[in-house]
């Protein structure tokens, strides 16, 4: 029986692309080149901005993420918005006492205040990258939250849209559900939904 919620957050409780895409091309034309469409940027996502920088062809990752991280902190909210029916599945969740947290590759501090304006006390825990583990799908992050939550690994759903999400769900050995709307490709044989409230069927 699932007694917990973890949930990835960018193409799964929200759609970010637009205010994401919008900062990478900051870096990329404050280093002198053209910016990344959204179709480019949405195809590299998946392991922190690092990876995402040398998928879009950036040769000096390091200064592109910085330059990013520090716009994007600056403009996360322009046009991010949570997904049709997530606000309500958050809802249901906390009448059923199921806890949630969130996993993100997303910069620590931004996560945190992303789901501070989107999300105000929802979540047990929330933790992004840079924030002491390695990104997933290094399953050590969601080992961690598995414990603090109190909770054994078969107790415990992890919620993403991306292969990343669901590798990250095998290896700290909980189950692993899909979302159809998010940024990734659904993974063969892998349970996914099309609807937030559909993730009640899979508690």
């Amino acid at each position: 029986m699932i007694k917990s919620v973890i949930f990835d957050l960018d193409g799964t409780l929200l759609d970010t692309l637009k205010d994401l895409q919008e900062s990478v091309s900051y870096a990329f034309e404050f280093y002198g080149f053209e910016g990344p469409s959204q179709k480019q940027v949405r195809e590299a996502l998946g392991e922190g901005p690092y990876v995402l920088m040398q998928r879009l062809g950036a040769k000096n990752p390091e200064g592109f993420v910085e330059t990013f991280k520090k716009h994007y902190k600056d403009n996360l909210s322009r046009y991010t918005k949570a997904y049709t029916g997530i606000p309500g599945l958050l809802d249901e969740l906390e009448k059923r006492q199921i806890t949630m947290s969130v996993l993100s590759n997303k910069p620590h501090e931004a996560l945190i205040k992303v789901c501070e304006i989107y999300f105000p006390e929802r979540f047990l825990d929330v933790l992004g990258s840079d924030a002491g583990f390695a990104r997933k799908p290094n399953p050590d992050s969601l080992i961690y939250l598995i414990e603090r939550m109190g909770k054994d690994s078969t107790e415990v759903l992890y919620v993403g849209d991306s292969s990343v999400d669901i590798l990250t769900a095998k290896k700290a050995r909980c189950k692993g559900l899909q979302v159809s709307w998010g940024y990734g490709d659904l993974v063969k044989d892998v349970p996914f939904i099309t609807e937030p409230m559909d993730l009640l069927f899979h508690l």
